[in-house]
C-alpha cells in the first residue's frame, strides 16, 4: 500500500472511532471510506456494468410475466 493510500486508510479508522462514539458525524467518516478506497483503486465505478444493466431488464421482464393475471379459457 503506497503512502497516500495508507495515509487516508489510518484517517478513515479514526473518523470511524469518532463516528462510533458520537464525536464525528456519520457522512464525513463514510466520505473518508470512500476516499480511502478511492485511493486503494478499490472503487472502480458509482456506475452499474452493462452486464448489470442487463441483467436488471431481464428480471424485469421475468417479474412482469409472473405478475399477469391468468387468462381465461
Amino acid at each position: 500500500m503506497e503512502e497516500q493510500g495508507l495515509a487516508s486508510y489510518r484517517q478513515e479508522l479514526r473518523l470511524l472511532e469518532e463516528a462510533q462514539a458520537g464525536t464525528c458525524r456519520q457522512s464525513v467518516a463514510f466520505a473518508a471510506f470512500v476516499k480511502a478506497a478511492t485511493d486503494q483503486d478499490m472503487v472502480v465505478s458509482d456506475q452499474p456494468s452493462e452486464a448489470l444493466k442487463r441483467l436488471d431488464v431481464l428480471a424485469r421482464c421475468i417479474y412482469a410475466q409472473d405478475r399477469q393475471l391468468p387468462r381465461s379459457v
